[in-house]
């Protein structure tokens, strides 16, 4: 029987087996059940690029993970293939497999510029400035290592810190400058060691201690250093010292206080031409108010030729009062030496003088010797080893007021020549009257004479022996 078509009905379920299929017959997709084809229906390296119509194979035709990398020969795969959604994985890239010819090349309004990336966003190309020179405004991304090289820069150029260039950093030619130009200060900071400044590489200028002290030096010699109570000058040479040179008259050294007199203090001043004071240059002490220029009372002052004191000014010694036990003084018009406690001793291994009018004797104590009293700078009076010699007359300062001795204290002998009598100015206790006489002694008798009258007469002496 001979037949010419045989439909789907005609052939029993299951009856067409492999054999059956003509090796050309192209069995087209759309003939394929969904999920017909598994994994062990496809012989390794069976399926190639020529066994696969076009678009023959949809996804719904194959089980899920039906095809592997065993089913796929190797170069099967074409662009064709991959689906333009495929979104293949940069895992699934293998290293070194992207060659500059597979990169976007962009256009040419991108030319000279990078591909950058956009923090997960497309990429896009950008500009990127190389030449430092003629970048107006470069900027870093990250920190600027120096990989052991030099920053070099030129004379007059300046490193600009700070969001308002406050501070600058630069060599003007002769010599090298740190600047703040800001208006804040300009602070070197350490955060455990000592600062210090150094010249010529080695030789100490100065150090700043961290809790200690500020130290300057002079030839890498230490001169000054603040103390925990003060400070200090320090390796002073013979003749040598602290050394004030002011540009004015005067140059002063102020001492004040914030306790108990704060609207005070004192100063010594150096006063480079001569004032009312002394008429010289002078070393003063002042004392002032707290600026050391307002209300300014003179104290002394030392000149070429000694220390001055102002009138009024005192010399005080001894004691701890306000007032000395010993006060030396001139108050305008008369000098004083006043002692208050104690004795006031003046002494000397040879002679002491007191003189007036620039060298008029008054007194002199000699040595070992007499002691002169003087009038108009004649010797008047004098200590001698026996008593006292008197050069001129012996008066009393009051007519009929004192008396020469005592009833208890009597003169042993008195030595004179005529022994004139007056009681001038007074009366006697008999009758009365006053009288004026002289006792004369004669070789053999001795004479009463009446100076009143004029009258003489002579005493009647018996003899006893």
């Amino acid at each position: 029987m001979t037949l010419t078509r045989i439909t789907s009905d005609g052939i029993s379920d299951g009856s067409i087996v492999n054999a059956d299929l003509h090796s050309a017959a192209n069995i087209a997709g759309t003939k394929l059940a969904d999920d017909a084809i598994t994994q062990t229906k496809i012989a390794a390296g069976a399926v190639g690029t020529t066994e696969i119509a076009t678009g023959a194979i949809s996804h719904t035709k194959l089980a899920a993970n039906a095809v592997e990398t065993d089913n796929i020969a190797n170069g099967t795969i074409v662009n064709a293939n991959i689906n333009a959604s495929a979104a293949i994985a940069g895992s699934k890239l293998a290293d070194d497999s992207i060659s500059l010819a597979k990169l976007v090349h962009g256009t040419s309004s991108n030319n000279g510029k990078f591909l950058r990336a956009n923090n997960g966003a497309d990429p896009t190309f950008e500009s990127v400035i190389t030449d430092l020179v003629n970048d107006t405004s470069p900027q870093l991304g990250g920190d600027l290592a120096s990989n052991g090289n030099d920053i070099l820069i030129a004379d007059d150029d300046r490193i600009k810190i700070g969001s308002g260039n406050d501070l600058h950093i630069y060599h003007n030619q002769s010599n090298s400058v740190i600047r703040e130009e800001g208006t804040g200060n300009l602070n070197i900071q350490t955060t455990g060691g000592n600062v210090e400044v150094l010249t010529n590489t080695t030789e100490t200028s100065a150090k700043f201690i961290s809790n200690g002290a500020v130290e300057l030096y002079h030839d890498n010699s230490k001169k000054f250093a603040t103390l925990t109570g003060g400070c200090q000058i320090a390796n002073i040479a013979n003749n040598a010292g602290l050394l004030l040179s002011g540009t004015g008259n005067n140059t002063s050294v102020m001492f004040t206080s914030t306790a108990d007199s704060p609207d005070n203090g004192y100063r010594v001043s150096y006063h480079s031409v001569g004032t009312s004071y002394f008429g010289d240059e002078f070393l003063a002490i002042d004392k002032t108010d707290t600026t050391g220029s307002g209300g300014i009372v003179t104290i002394c002052g030392f000149t070429p030729t000694g220390l001055h004191f102002p009138d009024s000014m005192k010399l005080h010694l001894g004691g701890t009062a306000a007032t000395g036990d010993l006060q030396i003084f001139h108050d305008g018009a008369n000098s004083g030496i006043i002692n208050t406690t104690g004795g006031l001793y003046i002494r000397n291994s040879g002679l002491i003088s007191i003189e007036t009018n620039n060298g008029e004797s008054a007194i002199k104590c000699v040595a070992n010797a007499q002691v002169e009293l003087y009038h108009n700078n004649n010797l008047k009076l004098q200590t001698e080893s026996s008593g006292v010699s008197v050069q001129g007359n012996l008066t009393p300062q009051a007519n009929n007021s004192y008396d020469l001795g005592s009833s208890s204290y009597r003169w042993a002998n008195v030595y004179t020549n005529d022994l004139h009598l007056s009681n001038e100015g007074h009366t006697n206790d008999v009758d009365g009257t006053w009288g004026n006489w002289t006792i004369q002694e004669g070789e053999s008798d001795l004479f009463l004479k009446n100076n009143r009258s004029g009258k003489k007469y002579k005493f009647n002496l018996t003899e006893v022996s």
